[in-house]
This record gives structure tokens, C-alpha cells and sequence, in this order.
């Protein structure tokens, strides 16, 4: 029993109480005390050793959770900061009462916010728990609302989608068919990545929902506005027959086609309004609508023109009026913007012509009154210089020379003739040289026309010696000459201006020969340039020729600013003109193969109806044969009835279109916002219902 341990030993001395060895049981205790004597050292090393090994634990632990701080609780449990208990979402929603009211508040957010109305509440409280706490709340009370009353919150939700929807349904808007199908698959793909990513817990949760709901919004941002537009368009289609069988105008068609037509011209109602106004103003009151939208407006009137009857047809009519009539309003603009007072260049001239005389010779008689002896000695000089060698040679001289050699008579003395004494005799009576001098001018002028210029070269020297001697004669006379040289050039300036106008002349060169000319000169300018425009409008007698063309070219239009006396307006007036000649060349002129379609069409529905099909479908032409059915249907179905293009060609040929086009705009621009709203409501439904699968 030595080798027994303490345990064994008090088991034994146990046995053999109970077997009544009082003596054995004695024995076994004291060699069990004796054993525990013997183990009581090493029990105390291994005590103090336990303590030093449960010391470094705690202190080890204790470094460690400073390092990874508190241990996180289980997953989906968080800390409520009101109790400091642990709780979760379940628990939560345990304790919340659902509520209706609560549901449809809810839902809205939800709604308006694409889904990120939960994480907008968590936003507030100051510590991290305290904001997850919110968030999980705010979860919960929704999920709670949503058990109890899924109508009540989903219907809400939609509603308040219409917020965002209504947000984002003008970044839709787009000129073309292939931009609203990008800007609304763009749309939608945007707009459903922020709901997937707003429903999502986590950051591989909210990518993957971003990217199945930024699919799915990109698919509803492609096919509702086609959809709603077919939707749109069938109802046309109803609205349109029902007009047709009543015989009543379709408004919402007539307006749809005005402001299609505005928006093509690329301006807006208010400014076609202010030129057709701005025309009136500047005498151009024939100036309508259609004109304003330039080539838009042309075809718009194109097509009613080429396809109307009765009422509508009126628009043909003023358009042939209107043009027949503008030769004369081009006419009175160039005479307005040329202010030739109503002359032609030649009866300009002759009013000048006199008005110069009539001055001239008051003024010369007035130089005569006060003249002095005139020296001619200068003037002889000139001619002795041609026909001095000649004197006395027996060699006979040209023309020149005796023509010269008279006047030289008329001016000197011949040296026989001189008295005892006498060396010289020359004239100096200022009328007599005044004579002489104007006799040159004459000789001058015959020379020229007979295209001497040799002679009126020397004849002019001659001239110009004689005059030199009067103006030293007389101050008066000076003066005088001064005034005939200057009315002489203001009349030449009539023919430099008709030179202007020719086509050949570039408009560099007038336009500086314009600018150097005196306002006098310019004046007259004016006239000949202006007669010579008139005159190609009078040479040019067609009806349907376009007068205002050549100042819109690029030289006439830059002479006709350097010239006009009212450039702008005359300009302006000029490109009126050439968009009222585009407006009915498009409509009535140009092929005739759209105008005797229309006959054609016309025929057939009134006169020829079944034979003209049968003939058609005799001749193998099923495709007119169904073309002369299917047309009468399509034209009622549509609307495009004759009242209503009546109130088409009413807008077009306005002459005060402001409120007609403004109340088109307006129609046309709700139906596009209520288009793009119906759209963006359907793309924010698609992906709600898409959320629920």
C-alpha cells in the first residue's frame, strides 16, 4: 500500500468503515495523512506555477483586445444604444407595430429616393451603432409595413417614384429617333443601377442587384417610349377617323403639324412672330408665317398646296398673287433704298445738265461784271509750241494745226496788220476770250465723238491755258469754274454709277470707287446704279423669276450696303423676298409630279373611284390598284381631312401668327412632357415589379 496514493488510501479507510475494521480503517487514514504530508510541497509549486501561467493569459488577452478591440458580435446582431443589449432586424420587427399611414410614408420615400430612403435615416446619430441601429430600425419598421399592407406600401412607392420621374423625365428630350433611344436606355440603365444598388445589403449584394436592375432599366428605357408613342399614335388613329366621319377639323393634328413644321425651321414661335411683324414695319406685309420658317414652312405649304381643295387651296392662290406682285415691290425698294426720288438716270442727267447752266451762266455774267484785261499770252504759247515750226515753211500742217492756227488768229495779232510801233497785239476783252475758250470746248467735244483724240489731247491744252487766264482775269470767274467742274462730275457720277451695276464690275472695286466719291457725287451715283437694276427688272418680264436675287448674291449684296441709304432695311427687305420666292417655288412650282398626283388622287376619289382600281389592277399595277383604296381610308384615319388643312394653311399664311403658334407649341410640348413622364413612370414601375420576382 506504500505505493497507493492519497485518494486510494481514504477510499480504502471508507471500505473498511463500512465493514466494521475500525482498527484497518484507522490505519489507512494515517498512512493517507502521511501521504498527503508528502505531497503537499509539490502541490504548492504547482499552485504558484498554475497562478503565473493564468496571470500572463489575462495580460496576453488583455494586449490582444486592445489590438482588435471588442469581439464582434454574431452575424446580423447589433447593439441597441438605448438598452446596450444586443438585438437584431427579427427582434425588432417583434416589437414594431405596423402601421398604414407608416406604409404609405414609407413606401413613398422609398420611392423618391430609388430605395437609399433607409440608409438616408441611418445617416443621423452620433456614434457608429447609434446609425446602424437607425438603419436596421428604419429596415424593419419597413419590411413590418410592407408584411402587413404590401398594397398600401407598393402603391405608395410607385407614387413616390413619380417624384423622381418627374425629375428625370426632361433629361429624355432629344431631336432625333436615335437619340431618345440612347438617352432613354442611358436613363434607365443609370436610374436602375441606383435602385438595384439602393435595395442591396452589402457591397457584393448592392453590385450585383446595381447591375440585374441597370440591365433591366436599360431594356424599360428602350421599349416604353416606343411603346408609349405607338400607344399615342393609335389613339391619333382613332381620334383622327372620328374627325373624318364627322367632317370636322382635327385641332390636335393641325396643331401637331405647326409645331412639327416650327420645330424643323429651327426657331421658335416668337421669333417667326416677330418677323413676320418686323416685315409689316418694313413694307413687306405679304411677309407671312410660313416664309419665317424658311424651307420648313415652304414644304409644310408644299404639301397642303399640292393636296387641298376649297378653302385650303387659298394658300395657292395668294402664293401666284403674291408673286406676280413682287417686281413692283422689288422695284420700289431699290428706289427707296437707292433714293432716286423717283428718276431715271437719263432724266437725273438732264435736270443737272441745266440746273449746271442755269448756274453757270449767272455765275460767269457775274465774273464778267467784275473781270480786268485777260492775259492770253500763255495759251498762245501752248499753240506756237504745236505749229510754230511749221510757220512760213510752205509744208501744209495737219488738221490739227488748222484748227489750231484759227484760234491762234482769234487770240494775236498777225504781224502785218501791227501799227508804226507795234510789236504785239493780243486779245485781253474777258467776253472775247470767254468766247474763244468755249469754242475750244466745243471743237473738244466734237473730237471725242469722232474719236480724234489726238486732237482733243491738243485742243485741251489749249483749254486749259484759256481758262487759266480768265481765273487770273477774275477772281468771280474762279469761283464760277469751280462750280461747273463740280456739277460736271456729280453728273458723270450718274454714268460711273450705272458702270457699277454691270455684272463684270467687282464689287471691290466699286464699293472703294463708291467711298471715294463726295455725298454729292454719291448721290447721283446712286440714280445710275439704281436705273441700271430697274432696267434688268423690266428686261426680265416672267412671273415666277425671283428679282430680289441679284442683291443677294455676294457682290450685289456687298455694293448694296456700301450704297443704300438704308442698308439694313433694304437688305433685309431683299432676303424676305428671296424666302417668299422659295416659299412658292417649293409649293407650286418646280416638278409637277406631287401636282398631278394630287390630281390624280383627286379624280380618283371623286370621280373615278372602283373603275380606277379595276383599271389599275386590268393593267397588273396591284400596288396603285391598293394605293387608290388604302388612301381615302389612310387620309380619314389620320384626320388630315380638308378643315383640317384649312386650319394648317390658316397658321401658314398668318400675317399675326403668334397666338396660333404659340397654342401648337404649347399642345406639342405638353404631349412630349406628359410622353416623357408616362415613360419615366414606367421605367420606375418596371423595375419595382422586376424587384419583387
Amino acid at each position: 500500500m506504500s505505493n497507493a496514493s492519497y485518494e486510494e488510501l481514504m477510499g480504502a479507510a471508507r471500505r473498511a468503515d463500512r465493514a466494521g475494521d475500525v482498527r484497518a480503517a484507522r490505519r489507512f487514514l494515517e498512512l493517507a495523512a502521511e501521504k498527503k504530508r508528502q505531497r503537499q510541497p509539490l502541490d504548492e509549486e504547482l499552485r504558484k506555477a498554475a497562478l503565473v501561467a493564468l496571470a500572463r493569459k489575462k495580460l496576453a488577452e488583455k494586449q490582444a483586445a486592445k489590438t482588435q478591440g471588442p469581439p464582434e458580435p454574431p452575424e446580423g446582431y447589433f447593439m441597441d444604444p438605448v438598452t446596450g443589449a444586443m438585438t437584431s432586424r427579427e427582434l425588432l420587427k417583434n416589437r414594431i407595430e405596423p402601421s398604414r399611414r407608416r406604409a404609405a410614408a414609407g413606401g413613398a420615400f422609398q420611392g423618391a429616393t430609388f430605395q437609399w430612403g433607409d440608409e438616408a435615416l441611418g445617416l443621423a446619430g452620433g456614434s457608429e451603432d447609434d446609425r446602424r441601429f437607425n438603419r436596421e430600425f428604419a429596415r424593419a419598421a419597413l419590411e413590418k409595413d410592407s408584411e402587413a399592407y404590401p398594397w398600401t406600401s407598393g402603391g405608395a412607392e410607385i407614387a413616390g417614384a413619380i417624384t423622381s420621374a418627374m425629375a428625370t423625365a426632361p433629361l429624355t428630350a432629344a431631336k432625333t429617333g436615335l437619340g431618345l433611344l440612347a438617352r432613354g436606355v442611358g436613363l434607365g440603365a443609370a436610374e436602375g443601377a441606383l435602385y438595384g444598388s439602393g435595395r442591396g445589403e452589402g457591397a457584393e449584394d448592392r453590385g450585383e442587384k446595381a447591375m440585374d436592375d441597370a440591365a433591366m432599366g436599360g431594356l424599360l428605357g428602350a421599349v416604353a417610349p416606343k411603346a408609349i408613342s405607338s400607344a399615342r399614335h393609335v389613339y391619333g388613329l382613332g381620334r383622327g377617323l372620328l374627325s373624318s366621319i364627322a367632317d370636322v377639323p382635327d385641332h390636335v393634328r393641325a396643331n401637331a403639324a405647326i409645331a412639327k413644321t416650327i420645330n424643323r425651321s429651327g426657331k421658335s414661335a416668337d421669333e417667326v412672330a416677330q418677323e413676320v411683324a418686323q416685315a409689316a414695319l418694313e413694307g413687306q406685309p405679304e411677309f407671312r408665317a410660313m416664309d419665317a420658317m424658311g424651307d420648313a414652312g415652304a414644304r409644310r405649304a408644299s404639301g397642303i398646296a399640292r393636296s387641298a381643295d376649297g378653302e385650303a387651296s387659298r394658300i395657292t392662290e395668294f402664293l401666284e398673287r403674291r408673286q406676280m406682285d413682287q417686281g413692283s415691290r422689288v422695284a420700289r425698294f431699290i428706289e427707296e433704298g437707292f433714293d432716286t426720288g423717283g428718276d431715271t438716270a437719263a432724266k437725273r442727267e438732264a435736270a443737272l445738265i441745266k440746273m449746271r447752266s442755269d448756274t453757270a451762266n449767272a455765275a460767269y455774267d457775274a465774273a464778267r461784271d467784275a473781270a480786268g484785261p485777260v492775259d492770253v499770252r500763255g495759251a498762245i504759247d501752248v499753240i506756237n509750241a504745236r505749229i510754230g515750226g511749221m510757220a512760213n515753211s510752205g509744208v501744209a500742217g495737219d488738221g490739227i494745226d488748222g484748227r489750231l492756227s484759227r484760234v491762234l488768229n482769234r487770240l494775236e495779232a498777225n504781224a502785218s496788220s501791227l501799227g508804226q510801233g507795234e510789236t504785239r497785239r493780243t486779245l485781253s476783252d474777258f467776253d472775247r476770250v470767254l468766247g474763244v475758250k468755249q469754242d475750244v470746248g466745243d471743237m473738244m467735244g466734237e473730237a471725242l465723238r469722232a474719236g480724234r483724240n489726238n486732237e482733243y489731247r491738243e485742243l485741251k491744252k489749249v483749254h486749259d491755258a484759256l481758262d487759266k487766264a480768265l481765273e487770273t482775269g477774275s477772281d468771280a470767274y474762279r469761283a464760277a469754274n469751280d462750280g461747273f467742274a463740280k456739277a460736271s462730275r456729280e453728273i458723270d457720277a450718274i454714268s460711273q454709277g450705272a458702270e457699277m451695276s454691270r455684272p463684270g464690275a467687282r464689287a471691290d472695286d466699286t464699293v472703294a470707287r463708291f467711298r471715294s466719291m463726295t455725298p454729292e457725287q454719291q448721290a447721283q451715283a446712286r440714280v445710275g446704279y439704281a436705273d441700271r437694276a430697274l432696267a434688268k427688272i423690266e428686261a426680265n418680264p416672267s412671273p415666277t423669276a425671283d428679282r430680289s436675287k441679284p442683291f443677294r448674291s455676294t457682290k450685289g449684296a456687298a455694293e448694296a450696303r456700301a450704297m443704300a441709304v438704308n442698308p439694313d432695311t433694304f437688305t433685309n427687305r431683299m432676303h424676305r423676298e428671296g424666302a417668299m420666292w422659295n416659299t412658292q417655288n417649293k409649293a407650286i412650282q418646280g416638278s409637277r409630279t406631287a401636282q398631278n398626283q394630287a390630281d390624280i388622287d383627286e379624280v380618283g376619289q371623286a370621280a373615278a373611284g372602283l373603275p380606277s382600281v379595276m383599271r389599275s389592277a386590268g393593267n397588273l399595277s396591284f400596288g396603285d390598284a391598293a394605293a387608290s383604296i388604302l388612301r381615302p381610308v389612310m387620309d380619314a384615319t389620320v384626320g388630315m381631312n380638308n378643315k383640317t388643312r384649312t386650319l394648317i394653311a390658316q397658321a401658314l399664311m398668318s400675317d399675326n401668327p403668334k397666338e396660333a403658334l404659340n397654342i401648337a407649341i404649347r399642345q406639342e410640348m405638353g404631349a412630349e412632357q406628359r410622353q416623357r413622364l408616362i415613360s419615366a413612370i414606367a421605367r420606375s414601375a418596371g423595375l419595382r415589379v422586376n424587384a419583387q420576382e
